[in-house]
């Protein structure tokens, strides 16, 4: 029942019942007020949404159909000189920023600052510059598996969990294969990737030479499932396996499962694993 042309608030609403309820276990019509909506016609902004409306035919649908969306979300401050659709650097960066979407980690974590400051109750500011070295290197193009070629490292990852700074913070991090350190005045990152030696330790320059030790043999894993979301089957949830045959083969299975933050591409999945 819809009321049109209502007075000015305040006003009441009320619904009175012309026949006595039934006292009769066969007939049950009691009357009970359930709710009520109130309507009001006229446009709103949702600042911080991102709003969708469907119309949907019912002849179709026995329930509310189940809707997925594609979203390309927030937009991040990436460098000025950066241009994330070609994923290219023009000259030398300023230090600059301008605003646009990009799903690099490196510029995410960046983007992280403000939260993380509220999250700890102190401001927190990142090394721009070692984060700039890691998103070019994020963005260098690697084989994808299929004869393709894609970025190195993505991150897309909608955050419905709630978790600690800490714990953000690293999962943003393992992305690209790297820790979060604290340099007396900022966070910057350290990144496990190649580059060239800056000194050769041999027993001629170290006192007493050196001291090994290994990992207990059950902590060395020989197998590990990842879980990820596939882009080429709607996101949803795949798992994919990655073994050392040879060593299953000596040592039995020991496997590990993990779940790769914000991956969305069956090739990326197996970078940070292959060394397990």
């Amino acid at each position: 029942m819809v009321f049109d042309n209502l007075p000015p608030v305040p006003f009441n609403i009320s619904v009175e019942r012309l026949t006595e309820d039934s006292n009769s276990q066969r007939l049950q019509n009691g009357t009970i007020w359930s709710s009520y909506t109130e309507i009001i016609d006229t446009e709103f902004t949702y600042p911080n949404s991102a709003v969708a409306g469907i119309s949907f035919d019912s002849e179709y649908f026995n329930n509310i159909p189940t809707r997925n969306y594609l979203i390309k979300a927030k937009k991040v401050k990436v460098p000025s000189n950066y241009d994330p659709v070609k994923r290219t650097y023009t000259g030398f960066w300023d230090g600059t920023f301008k605003v646009a979407w990009t799903n690099n980690p490196a510029w995410e974590i960046y983007d992280l600052a403000p939260i993380l400051s509220k999250m700890l109750g102190v401001e927190i500011s990142f090394d721009k510059w070692a984060l700039y070295d890691v998103s070019r290197y994020c963005d260098q193009l690697v084989p994808d598996g299929m004869g393709g070629q894609e970025p190195r490292f993505t991150c897309d990852v909608w955050l419905t969990e709630v978790k600690t700074a800490y714990d953000l913070l690293n999962d943003f991090c393992s992305v690209f294969r790297a820790i979060p350190i604290w340099t007396g005045t900022e966070v910057s990152v350290i990144i496990d990737r190649p580059r060239d030696p800056v000194w050769t330790y041999t027993n001629a320059n170290v006192v007493s030479g050196f001291e090994r030790s290994y990992s207990a043999r059950k902590s060395r894993h020989n197998a590990v499932q990842v879980t990820y979301s596939d882009k080429t089957n709607g996101y949803e949830s795949a798992i994919e396996y990655v073994s050392d045959d040879e060593e299953i083969k000596k040592h039995g299975l020991n496997l590990s499962q993990i779940t790769a933050f914000g991956c969305t591409s069956r090739d990326k999945h197996t970078v940070p694993v292959n060394g397990f």
